[in-house]
């Protein structure tokens, strides 16, 4: 009777040593798995926080970015911008379609845009910056007498502070483009009896009438900050700008 050879021990170490290697790579894949899981499911808590931020203030920003980014990493923007357009009977209709026109607008697709922020617009009449935002698609796509009449309704809405100030220079600026100037220079001035001593929008309304080469007016509102406000160096930088203006307005004189 043949005895069986003695296995060797480095054969006895070897098996032990490829079985836990097996089930170390098994453990690894599943770990693996679980926290590529992990990872996907905290992606879309994120994603489903910043939409709900999103959708109680559907404006640029944030929480838009990030929305839009999401999908353009997933490759589902057309998908996602199909779904936002509900009908006006929809829940929250007017907030979807606003969202859908701000991806639009951002894309460059002026037209598309001008199609969503119109409904929104319409589905939400009491916020003022659905019209804003349907005044800029409308300007994006060369419309620039309906653009107007939208920034003129956003006003009519009364925007916050904070968002007052962009409805006002973009209608402003595009009077001034229009060389609509003494339109441009009161909507300038009805921003400041809206928020009057605002010495901050009286400032921004001063830098922006030079910015539009409306010198005289721009002397005005530097000559009226430098006697309204109480601080010494802002009086003193109010009087350097009007003085500067003066030259300006002295070398267009003699170049006439």
């Amino acid at each position: 009777m043949k005895t069986r050879p003695p296995i060797s021990a480095a054969r006895r170490i070897r098996f032990p040593i490829a079985v836990l290697m097996v089930i170390a790579c098994s453990t690894s894949f599943r770990c693996n798995w679980a926290c590529g899981q992990s990872d996907v499911s905290s992606e879309n808590e994120v994603v489903d926080r910043f939409w709900d931020v999103l959708l109680r203030r559907p404006r640029p920003g944030i929480a838009l970015d990030r929305i839009y980014s999401h999908h353009v990493q997933n490759g589902s923007v057309d998908t996602f911008l199909r779904s936002l357009d509900r009908g006006p009977t929809e829940e929250q209709a007017g907030e979807h379609q606003m969202i859908r026109g701000l991806i639009q607008l951002r894309r460059g697709q002026s037209s598309a845009a001008v199609d969503s922020l119109r409904k929104a617009d319409r589905l939400l009449p009491a916020d003022a910056m659905s019209s804003y935002y349907f005044a800029l698609a409308l300007q994006a796509a060369g419309n620039t007498d309906e653009a107007v009449v939208a920034f003129q309704r956003s006003i009519d809405r009364k925007p916050s502070r904070r968002e007052a100030a962009d409805v006002y220079f973009e209608l402003s600026h595009l009077q001034t483009q229009a060389k609509k100037t003494q339109e441009a220079i009161a909507t300038l001035a009805s921003l400041q009896e809206r928020f009057p001593g605002d010495q901050e929008i009286g400032q921004r309304i001063a830098r922006t009438l030079v910015a539009e080469r409306l010198f005289p007016a721009a002397l005005d509102k530097y000559s009226e900050l430098a006697d309204s406000t109480q601080q010494p160096e802002e009086k003193i930088h109010c009087q350097i700008e009007a003085a500067e203006i003066k030259r300006q307005l002295g070398d267009v004189q003699e170049s006439m």
